[in-house]
């Protein structure tokens, strides 16, 4: 990651670019012969700060904010009324994890009204971190709103921490 950071740096002809870095996870059965090499959330979280240490010795921090606790009433797109995801085939889902499984698509552009009132689409706009037991007993669930729904939906896991929960307090003293 520093050699690309450094790459960058030298050559682009702005440093305006805003660099993300984000957990990778083997959400699904293409993914599961990398699942060894992949961080769980508490380590991501432990090594986020490094990262950003690296956007800042190369000078991308001007356009690349570091991360304030705020609060959100959703998790990611899929979770969201009016956001999917659509493949080179126009077919739409509401989770980019679900991308080439035609079977989890909610439609096509070619009918984007069923894909609205599909009934795969409503289960991900009424995931409720308030029916786990877990969320509700956490001090950041605000904060989360209520983790990976996609790690809801297919690991059967009722809650799913975010990175948050294990660097809140870092990102605090840092943006303080």
């Amino acid at each position: 990651i520093e050699e690309l950071l450094q790459y960058l740096s030298n050559t682009l002809h702005t440093k305006n670019v805003y660099i993300g870095f984000a957990k990778v996870s083997a959400c699904t059965d293409a993914c599961s012969s990398v699942a060894k090499d992949c961080f769980s959330s508490e380590e991501f979280s432990k090594k986020y700060f490094d990262l950003y240490d690296l956007i800042v010795k190369y000078g991308f921090d001007k356009s690349t904010p570091l991360p304030y606790a705020q609060p959100k009433l959703n998790y990611c797109g899929a979770d969201v009324y009016n956001a999917f995801v659509i493949d080179p085939s126009g077919f739409i889902y509401k989770c980019w994890h679900d991308v080439g499984n035609k079977a989890l698509a909610i439609g096509n552009v070619d009918n984007v009204e069923y894909a609205l009132s599909s009934p795969y689409c409503e289960k991900w706009l009424f995931k409720d971190a308030l029916r786990s037991v877990d969320c509700c007993n956490c001090s950041v669930l605000p904060l989360c709103g209520g983790g990976c729904p996609s790690e809801n939906f297919y690991n059967n896991r009722i809650s799913y921490c975010d990175e948050i929960k294990y660097n809140i307090s870092e990102i605090i003293i840092k943006n303080y």
